[in-house]
């Protein structure tokens, strides 16, 4: 009995400039199969931790318009991939 399948992965707080997050990345892109990254990174930014703070979507900060945009992509892909896992579902007996 399958009780959970990691269905993907996604880097969060990931932080171009240090070489522990390019590290990790580059590991993660080896170790696992492609379907199962997200090719959007959430990136290491304070303005995450200030709409946090105040309970509010990084997009209704002043300043929250780039950082509204890396969640688009991320919600664009994730409804990709539900699209694909549901198609492959009614293709594939469990």
């Amino acid at each position: 009995m399958e009780l959970f399948k990691i269905f993907t992965i996604i880097k969060t707080y990931y932080h171009n400039a240090g070489t522990i997050g390019l590290i990790a990345a580059s590991t993660l892109r080896q170790l696992l199969p492609e379907e199962m990254l997200f090719q959007t990174a959430i990136p290491r930014d304070e303005i995450y931790i200030r709409a946090s703070a105040k309970g509010l979507p990084v997009g209704v900060l002043e300043d929250g318009g780039g950082a509204e945009t890396v969640f688009d992509s991320l919600r664009a892909e994730v409804q990709a991939k539900l699209g694909k896992s549901r198609h492959q579902a009614h293709i594939q007996p469990d």
